[in-house]
């Protein structure tokens, strides 16, 4: 690596490759970057990506690739069902977001892309380094990472920990702990051993820190800044143990394989509080309205707001208890050959997953509270009945996949031919025991490649990218026939450089991906029933492109920007898909020379256009840019750093949930960390 140029990807291919010869947008952040941001959520680094944006809360873990949704998450490779919820970035590597339906490498995922975090590896020599963190929000984090090689180099451990307490920026709790291990064995030098383990623990405030806005999605001025319409005691609790095993070995200079089973559960304690209504009173006790019409009431004018004596929000409580464990098995076969006179780099793999999910959701009603005067506790004195059990299953699914890629080198390999195809077949049993229902699905789906790249130089490549995924579909119409699956499919078309000896690296491309079978409802026929036909098709057009320059030693940086549409069948925008121009730029400059050698400042922008806020595209979500800021001295072996994010206090709208409520984003937040390695 270069700066914050990368060269190679494992992700895009599954196999370590130069990224000029990969016929995919992919973007990587590498060690260096992610220890100038010092993430804690992933979401903190890949905000500098083109095309991601958050969906969710910001504590959420929730975020869209290229005009889609996505919350899955793969772990060197192989997906990992926790989610990124519950992921901290103490054992990560580096972050690749390969962008597009990868469905050959990663099966059944989102259109737009996914994200594929590299774990920790030993490396030769020796080094621990420890690090403290404190900021305001009364945050304080201690982070431990040791490196040593035994047995003359054949035996490596790696070891990670953290301990984190402190709240987030709306006074909930924000407590990690978590321990990461890595032990290699190299019993000869055509194979490798390795087992990774991974222990972590959360304790986070998932408030969706709700406020009432205006027509505009702007933040009305009459509610303090500290008031949501939700408790700020709504947290989620989250147990992860994480078990890999695997080996890889040399069969012959052209032939390797590689092995590995991995064991993760989940525990996860979610209590939440939450609105059920919001009714406007005048001093008089008189109903003025609600936050949007329901139940025969009209919409508040927020303009009367002066007249407003009280505001009455009906709660309801939410526990949900969920588990969640699996095992994930992976054998792939890679071989260096030539066949009629032409190089193939080939690589097949056979994979499996069991899972098993049982949740529980109990819920609680309360009576309302007067928003203008809340009183929050743990234990609000009534309650309007007894607790309901809304759900309680147990949903245990399999899943088993075969897949292949071959590229083919041309033209004194300045053509790369590439194919591959790979099916999915699951099958899958749920019990509900509200009701005691029983029922049980199988699914498969078919999911392909095709790809091509053409060495204009060595260091410049054109390429093109067609691939395609499958997501499950759940339902039957109304002949009541299962529901085919939703298919994605995408066009990429860009170039990839390498330039300056690597110092001027990047992608642009241009693209449209379609989520075709989407369900749509047609006339209502003389059984009054409704038809439901599968001619729906999302479309997200645009282009983008993500580049790193390191001009001169000391300075570093880092763009990205893109352009896109993204509608579905009826021209409506997809929710919470910023539309039009985004960029985002990160620059960092160290002083090499002089009485202030050590010292490096950097400073980042992310601009997020506007966005639909709901799924019927009703109101707006105002264009926001954000600043962050990092400044820092180093020497021998200490580093001193400052990140602040949202460096001006931005009072901004993350994402939507009606016209008159809406998720605002984090404020500005401080965190001075001290680091030494021996």
């Amino acid at each position: 690596d270069v700066g914050y140029g990368v060269t190679h990807t494992s992700g895009a291919t599954r196999i370590n490759t130069p990224i000029l010869d990969t016929p995919a947008s992919v973007t990587t952040l590498n060690e260096k970057f992610l220890q100038d941001i010092a993430p804690i959520e992933p979401l903190d680094a890949m905000k500098y990506v083109s095309g991601v944006t958050y969906s969710g809360n910001p504590m959420s873990g929730s975020y869209t690739i290229r005009g889609y949704q996505s919350t899955q998450t793969y772990r060197d490779g192989l997906r990992d069902y926790y989610g990124v919820l519950s992921d901290d970035s103490f054992s990560t590597e580096r972050m690749e977001l390969i962008k597009g339906p990868e469905g050959v490498l990663f099966g059944s995922i989102g259109v737009g892309g996914v994200l594929n975090r590299v774990s920790k590896v030993a490396k030769p020599g020796k080094f621990t380094t420890v690090s403290v963190s404190a900021g305001n929000n009364d945050f304080i984090r201690s982070e431990i990472d040791h490196n040593q090689n035994f047995a003359d180099g054949k035996v490596g451990v790696r070891l990670a920990g953290v301990l984190q307490d402190g709240e987030t920026y709306v006074g909930g709790p924000y407590d990690r702990t978590g321990l990461f291990g890595y032990v290699s064995w190299r019993p000869n030098p055509a194979t490798t051993v390795w087992t990774r383990f991974e222990h972590r623990t959360s304790n986070i405030d998932v408030t969706q820190s709700t406020y009432f806005t205006n027509s505009l999605s702007q933040l009305p001025t009459f509610l303090p800044q500290n008031v949501t319409s939700e408790e700020p005691w709504s947290n989620a609790d989250f147990r992860l143990n994480t078990y890999e095993l695997g080996v890889k070995n040399q069969l012959s200079s052209d032939w390797s394989a590689r092995a590995l089973v991995r064991a993760s559960a989940l525990d996860k304690y979610e209590e939440r509080l939450i609105k059920t209504r919001i009714d406007f009173f005048d001093r008089n006790g008189v109903n003025l309205g609600r936050e949007i019409p329901s139940g025969g009431r009209p919409a508040v004018n927020f303009n009367d707001h002066e007249n407003f004596g009280s505001i009455r929000m009906g709660r309801q409580r939410y526990i949900n208890e969920n588990y969640n464990g699996g095992l994930v098995g992976a054998f792939d076969l890679v071989g260096n050959l030539e066949l009629f006179g032409m190089k193939h780099k080939f690589f097949s793999y056979l994979g499996a997953e069991t899972v098993r999910t049982e949740n529980k959701t109990t819920v609680f009603s309360y009576s309302s509270f007067d928003f203008l005067a809340p009183l929050y506790n743990d234990t609000p004195e009534s309650k309007s009945g007894p607790p309901s059990v809304s759900g309680d299953t147990i949903a245990d699914t399999t899943n088993i996949n075969i897949g292949m890629q071959d590229n083919v080198y041309l033209l004194d390999e300045r053509l790369i031919f590439s194919a591959g195809a790979r099916y999915d077949y699951s099958i899958s049993d749920v019990h509900n025991a509200v009701g005691n229902k029983y029922s049980d699905d199988e699914n498969s789906g078919w999911s392909s490649k095709l790809g091509l790249v053409g060495k204009v130089t060595n260091d410049v490549s054109l390429f093109y990218n067609y691939t395609t995924t499958f997501l499950a579909q759940g339902g039957v119409d109304h002949n009541n026939r299962p529901f085919d699956n939703l298919k994605g499919v995408m066009n990429d078309l860009g170039v990839k450089w390498s330039l300056l000896k690597g110092t001027f690296t990047g992608t642009a491309s241009y693209f449209g991906s379609r989520l075709k079978n989407q369900i749509l409802s047609g006339d209502t026929l003389p059984n009054g029933t409704q038809e439901q036909v599968q001619l729906g098709v999302n479309k997200t057009d645009g282009w983008e492109t993500d580049l790193r320059w390191q001009p001169i030693p000391a300075w570093s940086l880092l763009v990205g920007y893109g352009d896109l549409t993204s509608l579905n069948e009826d021209g409506i925008r997809i929710r919470h898909v910023p539309q039009g121009p985004n960029y985002q730029i990160f620059s960092k400059y160290d002083f090499l020379k002089g009485p202030i050698k050590g010292l490096y400042v950097g400073l980042g922008y992310v601009y997020t256009n506007e966005r639909s806020g709901d799924n019927s595209d009703s109101f707006n979500l105002p264009s926001h840019g954000v600043y962050d800021l990092i400044a820092g001295y180093q020497r021998d072996n200490w580093r001193l750093q400052l990140n602040i994010k949202n460096l001006t206090d931005e009072i901004y709208i993350a994402t939507g949930g009606s016209p008159r409520r809406s998720v605002v984003g984090e404020y500005r937040n401080i965190r001075m960390t001290f680091t030494y390695t021996f």
